[in-house]
């Protein structure tokens, strides 16, 4: 290990050049308020002491970065305040301090705010020295226990944040990308540079970015407040809701066994694993995943009654332990008995004032509850809900379903914009045309071919989201109906352009497996756009989701092969240098 000293303009340096790594295996979100920020660049301001930022590399390996272990808030202040995404005092960073920032200021990529502190005042913070240590490693077993010490070491932690520190088994990690899934704030590799961590956080009071904590499910539904957020309660209630599904007779609605299952050395923890491993992770988490969508779409209906409003007459008590009910439920009929919602509106208005008129007389004025009484609740609420529910057509829920969040893909592109690339449609809309695009069309295909050449994961061409509200605007003036902004996305859907082209999406769908089966690419290529091909109907907007991944040898479209350069497709030669470290990717 190594200790040196960094000053604020080197690290912010470090931090335009990518060097910093936040692995959300152990830090998933930024949770200082700006309160806090701001206090934190008032200690540079005047030369108070700070903790040093402990960040690790490993040996013999091309990974550059430095990975932070402690220091995640620290550092995420620093570049946001330069970045004028703050003031302290009410002045903010003069961009022409430095030279590069300046250069950010001149390129437009960062806009000065005003009153500005003084010169002196920003090289007081410039060139404050940040003590930062450096330890390298061969094995993530020592950066596990290494980051489980620092988190609990004497800083006030919740009591889920604690448990989380270091906890790496398969339950811990399992219930992580659960709640990831819900709060839409998931990425598809864990490592991601500190420039882009802000995309798939959630924001705080006064602070604009990533995913607006008033939009997290928890949130809107009021089930869990702001604060709770911040201490990982979400979490602490998928890993309730997740270890009934896993062992219902044995789980327990105790902290103490949430403790036990997330200690890998304990017998509890070792129960869950091997219940995970029989069922099958990704069949376990795409049934989850369902249920909680379902649940979604019926509490959709009604968007003055939000789940707190709904199942409560007046205040909304225990609100998790009623929404741990209504959830077991629905998965016990959904998953267990194989059922489907018959009639939505008499399921959701079936919820209305459940609290009040089941759970009130076992849960009113509790802090804690037994499993019995859990499971007592689940079968009176289960006897409710049935009544508008039928036996699905299939013969039980279908294997290897995978399923996404429409939110959830577009957090993840603002990080990945690599693995992504967005159509608003197929149709031409100036001049009007009444038909699928063909050149448009196969530059979407051949952008497929392109992305796998390069990148060893599944790629995607979302059909039906525009990236600029130009695009949008374009959108409604040809088809006279309005968008969804969500974040930096304009979802416009595929239906007015199918309709007007092939009378019906299901029409339009056809026509496009059509045209896949006629593209000059290989069969199996042809069989995976096929059978990936995937719809989202979001809040009554349809949206095509196109994926691809790499096959066994470069995918050409015709006789060419492309590689992806950013956003653009370059053609590479057979027989150049290219040609052949493009071949290399493939052994």
């Amino acid at each position: 290990m190594s200790v040196e000293s960094k000053s604020v303009q080197n690290l912010f340096s470090m931090y335009k050049n990518g060097e910093f790594i936040v692995n959300r295996r152990y830090q998933r979100k930024l949770v200082w308020l700006m309160e806090e920020k701001e206090k934190f660049i008032n200690s540079l301001l005047h030369n108070y002491p700070i903790p040093m930022v402990l960040t690790s590399r490993f040996i013999d390996t091309e990974y550059n970065g430095y990975e932070i272990l402690d220091g995640l808030q620290r550092l995420n202040a620093i570049t946001s305040f330069i970045e004028n995404e703050f003031s302290v005092g009410g002045k903010y960073f003069d961009l022409a301090s430095t030279a590069q920032t300046l250069e950010l200021l001149k390129s437009g990529s960062v806009q000065q705010k005003n009153p500005t502190l003084s010169i002196e005042e920003c090289s007081n913070i410039l060139n404050y020295p940040v003590p930062i240590s450096v330890t390298q490693y061969k094995n993530s077993e020592f950066i596990d226990e290494t980051f489980r010490r620092i988190n609990t070491g004497g800083r006030k932690l919740s009591n889920h944040d604690i448990r989380q520190a270091g906890a790496l088994g398969e339950f811990p990690m399992l219930v992580s990308e659960l709640a990831s899934f819900i709060r839409r704030d998931k990425s598809r590799t864990n490592l991601v540079n500190l420039s882009n961590i802000k995309s798939i956080s959630i924001s705080n009071k006064k602070m604009n970015y990533g995913i607006n904590i008033n939009d997290v499910f928890w949130v809107k539904h009021g089930i869990i407040n702001h604060e709770n957020i911040r201490c990982s309660r979400d979490e602490e209630l998928v890993a309730y809701i997740t270890s009934y599904v896993l062992d219902k007779d044995n789980s327990s609605t105790s902290s103490v066994y949430l403790d036990k299952v997330y200690d890998s050395n304990s017998s509890a923890a070792a129960s869950l694993t091997t219940k995970i491993n029989a069922y099958g992770k990704e069949e376990l988490t795409n049934r989850i995943k369902h249920v909680f969508e379902q649940i979604g779409k019926i509490l959709s209906l009604d968007l003055n009654s939000p789940f707190n409003k709904l199942c409560y007459k007046g205040k909304a008590l225990n609100s998790s332990m009623t929404f741990q009910i209504v959830f077991l439920s629905f998965y016990d009929l959904i998953v267990n008995e194989n059922m489907e919602v018959s009639d939505c509106k008499k399921i959701h208005d079936s919820l209305r004032n459940c609290y009040d008129t089941l759970f009130s007389k076992t849960l009113e004025g509790q802090n804690k509850w037994s499993n019995k009484d859990r499971q007592t609740l689940i079968n009176a609420l289960s006897g409710l809900l049935v009544k508008n529910m039928r036996k699905s057509g299939e013969e039980k829920f279908p294997h290897g379903k995978k399923v996404e969040s429409l939110e959830g893909i577009l957090n993840e592109s603002s990080v990945e914009q690599t693995y992504y690339d967005f159509k608003a449609g197929l149709v031409q809309t100036s001049p009007p045309k009444n038909y699928i695009n063909q050149e448009t069309f196969s530059k979407v295909v051949k952008t497929l071919t392109a992305m796998i050449n390069t990148y060893d994961q599944e790629c995607s061409v979302i059909i039906g989201v525009a990236e600029s509200k130009e695009g949008a605007e374009n959108h409604k003036a040809a088809y006279g109906n309005n968008y969804i902004q969500y974040s930096n996305f304009y979802i416009v859907g595929i239906g007015d352009e199918a309709i007007k082209s092939h009378k019906s999406i299901d029409a339009y769908l056809n026509k496009i497996i059509f045209m896949i089966k006629n593209e000059p690419i290989s069969d199996e290529m042809k069989r995976q756009l096929v059978d990936k091909i995937k719809p989202f109907n979001y809040h009554g907007k349809e949206v095509l989701i196109l994926n691809a991944e790499r096959t066994k040898k470069p995918e050409s479209y015709g006789t060419s092969l492309y590689i992806r350069e950013g956003s653009s497709l370059s053609p590479v030669e057979i027989g150049t240098p290219e040609f052949y470290s493009l071949l290399d990717k493939f052994k």
